[in-house]
């Protein structure tokens, strides 16, 4: 999972189309904070990340479950974060097994943004590439902050990301978004 964050990150795009002096009243205020809302969706992330990637074949049942057990003993880890993951665990892979043969699963795809929102880059949760479809994929976890799913700026963003990233390199008609919210 990235650690280093844009100053116009896409996950503050709603927030700044609705109110554009947001970015200078926001430069007021220390970006270091955070709360149990986010600490538990960065420790969900974290879990599901994992999950995806040892289903993929990227890490050995070794590494997989020595990781697994550090994770459990966070803070934050509770069974019904262990249902939740595996859900997103599950409906990803449902995404791939029909995005028919040689279809890509990418975990934690980095995009920049530079051309839309100066100084913007981001990171989707999971990208299935497959038959002419891109599905940008995104995990919301948590009680925090409700997220609609329809016209989300965040995916807008970061199906616009994919589909300048991968313009070149896949044959693709549609750029598909779905959001996987989990409370």
């Amino acid at each position: 999972m990235p650690t280093k964050h844009a100053e116009l990150p896409p996950s503050s795009a709603e927030r700044r189309k609705n109110c554009p002096g947001s970015v200078t009243l926001s430069k007021q205020f220390p970006q270091d904070t955070t709360s149990a809302y986010a600490e538990e969706g960065t420790h969900a992330h974290a879990v599901a990340e994992l999950k995806l990637r040892h289903a993929n074949g990227e890490i050995n049942s070794g590494n997989y479950t020595r990781k697994l057990n550090r994770l459990k003993k966070g803070e934050y880890w509770c069974g019904e974060m262990d249902e939740a993951t595996d859900y997103y665990r599950d409906a990803v892979l449902e995404i791939l097994a029909g995005s028919g043969d040689g279809a890509e699963l990418l975990i934690e795809q980095q995009y920049r943004l530079d051309d839309y929102v100066p100084g913007c880059f981001g990171t989707s949760d999971a990208v299935v590439i497959g038959d002419d479809v891109i599905n940008v994929i995104d995990l919301k976890y948590g009680k925090g902050v409700k997220v609609d799913a329809v016209g989300n700026s965040q995916l807008r963003l970061y199906g616009l990301g994919a589909a300048a990233l991968f313009s070149g390199i896949y044959d693709f008609t549609k750029v598909r978004m779905t959001i996987i919210q989990i409370a």
